[in-house]
């Protein structure tokens, strides 16, 4: 008896014994993953041709002014210049929370950024744009430097590009189709309240009403949503911004007018008299929106899809 008992206590021994050793040795298995993980490397081609980067990235600097794309592909950069264009030393409001853990390095927009506060934040790669050629050789003795091809204003090619640079190409094909059903679906519906009412979308600037055509807003409101424009619209692929004055809006006179102002920039607007002239002020069809955030945000995927959200409400009252 007293040997089965003993026997049964050695089995539980044993037993206890393997369980705490395994999971003693859990722990080292990671290290050892992790670094072999981060010997891994893949070439991958960018502005400048071929180069090395690491396999699985896990501390990226963002320069180029892409850290949206990698914040939806679920990177969030250890360095960002994705700040506002009003304030260098901060992110736009509406990803302020998502990039709240990112060293600020700069503006994306600028030629230059701030070299040491990139090198302190320690990344294992660094993603730039041509602007910024000038730093290039400075940058490339910190980490691994991908220069991104294509401009901010191609956004598509630009998010699918650095969707190839990290190996999630079909992560970002599924986010454009479903931010392109968003966007059928929103102007289906503004299309069917307004009927066959054409719209034109300006910038109020100190130099003169801007009309926004290809790119930023005026690609969201034409390409996304596919709202009409007028026919004397004089905006093409190649004037994707036309300076006006406020007498040649009304030899394009849309039905409706989306105008994007600074602060307290749309009162003098609103006492033309060639303004309350147009048609779309008469019929009450003129919608006010701060140029900040909503102008810069127009060229940024999320900020993209959070104007979608304003239009959808405010063409639709």
């Amino acid at each position: 008896m007293k040997r089965a008992l003993m026997h049964t206590f050695m089995l539980i021994l044993l037993a206890t014994t393997a369980v705490g050793c395994g999971q003693a040795a859990a722990p080292k298995e990671e290290p050892a993953q992790a670094q072999a993980e981060a010997s891994q490397t893949r070439k991958v081609q960018d502005a400048k041709g071929e180069v090395e980067i690491p396999a699985h990235s896990k501390r990226i600097a963002d320069i180029s002014g892409t850290s949206e794309e990698l914040l939806i592909l679920g990177h969030t950069p250890v360095a960002t210049a994705n700040t506002d264009s009003y304030d260098h030393e901060n992110p736009p409001p509406y990803v302020r929370d998502k990039l709240k853990d990112s060293k600020i390095v700069g503006f994306y927009m600028m030629d230059t950024i701030n070299i040491e506060a990139v090198m302190s934040a320690e990344p294992d790669l660094i993603i730039m744009n041509a602007r910024q050629e000038k730093i290039y050789e400075q940058l490339k003795k910190i980490a691994p430097v991908v220069v991104l091809k294509n401009s901010l204003e191609n956004w598509r090619e630009r998010f699918t590009e650095v969707g190839a640079i990290l190996g999630q190409e079909q992560d970002v094909q599924k986010w454009l189709a479903d931010y392109d059903a968003k966007a059928k679906k929103i102007g289906e519906q503004i299309k069917a309240k307004s009927k066959d009412e054409t719209f034109s979308i300006f910038l109020a600037h100190k130099k003169g009403p801007y009309l926004l055509g290809s790119e930023g807003a005026g690609s969201v409101l034409y390409d996304d949503l596919g709202l009409p424009k007028p026919a004397t619209s004089p905006d093409t692929k190649e004037k994707t911004m036309v300076l006006l004055t406020l007498e040649g809006i009304t030899t394009i006179n849309p039905d409706r007018i989306v105008l994007l102002h600074p602060e307290g920039g749309e009162q003098s607007y609103k006492d033309s008299a060639v303004w309350q002239g147009l048609k779309a002020y008469k019929n009450d069809h003129i919608y006010y929106l701060p140029a900040n955030p909503y102008y810069n945000q127009a060229y940024m995927p999320l900020g993209k899809e959070l104007l979608l959200d304003t239009l959808e409400q405010t063409l639709n009252k």
